[in-house]
């Protein structure tokens, strides 16, 4: 963060000594990022019982844009997003799920992958149609890319109602591909503060269709320690609303 600090800082200062043309060739976008996942899990599946049906994801995100006339640009974008924030009570849906012929009396999400890798990965190019108005740009495009999301483990207790009988459950959702391509339909308002700096909020949607998840579920009676294993797979619909707010520095003047 000082780093970046320092940098605007820079771009701040330099720019006393531009000329007087506002049209650059480039433009280096810098922002963060408020996700919001929102997935069409089956009901049959349990994945649809556990807390990433509405999970929300804090992230930063880099653009590059070029100018091709006045009225279009391409770009290349890179965003990361962090762990969900939003862990709400599973407990419910869970016992709903078995039919609520067990209780659940423990639920933890942990990682599969190290603490400080980012959640969700996504890449993407573009084109945007853009058009002014005094100190207002406004621009509409459309992009395609490729996500790359972390496997998750879930871990719970079950209680057998009416039985002193208890389970340890881990579930792993696996995304069948290492990528998922996705579009990314998006919407863009900036202000020009000077010659070479705007403020920026933003809004895109990426859909990624028919993703392939395999369930892992591994079941252990605690008291006989014996595990049951198995696998179901899906297709499922996952997307992601972004909000983004940051700014663009122009680069390379015509």
């Amino acid at each position: 963060m000082k780093t970046l600090t320092k940098f605007l800082l820079i771009i701040l200062i330099s720019n006393c000594a531009l000329s007087q043309d506002d049209e650059f060739r480039f433009g280096l976008h810098i922002g963060v990022d408020y996700a919001n996942q929102i997935s069409n899990f089956s009901s049959s599946s349990i994945y649809s019982a556990i807390d990433e049906n509405q999970a929300h994801h804090f992230g930063i995100h880099a653009k590059a844009s070029l100018n091709i006339n006045s009225n279009w640009l391409a770009y290349f974008k890179i965003q990361a997003t962090g762990r969900n924030i939003n862990l709400p009570e599973t407990t419910n849906s869970l016992e709903s799920y078995y039919d609520d012929h067990f209780y659940v009396l423990q639920t933890e999400r942990v990682r599969n992958t190290e603490e400080d890798k980012p959640e969700n990965i996504f890449a993407s190019i573009g084109g945007m149609y853009r058009w002014t108005q005094n100190k207002w740009e406004y621009q509409l495009g459309l992009g395609v890319g490729f996500a790359s999301m972390s496997n998750l483990e879930y871990a719970y207790i079950l209680k057998e109602k009416g039985a002193n009988q208890y389970y340890e459950i881990n579930i792993v959702p696996k995304y069948g591909n290492m990528v998922n391509l996705f579009i990314e339909p998006n919407a863009n308002v900036a202000y020009q503060l000077n010659r070479r700096l705007k403020i920026f909020v933003s809004g895109t949607y990426n859909i990624m269709p028919n993703v392939p998840i395999t369930i892992h579920n591994t079941k252990t009676d605690l008291y006989s320690k014996f595990p049951i294993e198995s696998d179901k797979s899906y297709k499922e619909s996952i997307q992601f609303l972004n909000l983004n707010l940051g700014l663009v520095i122009g680069l390379w003047q015509k």
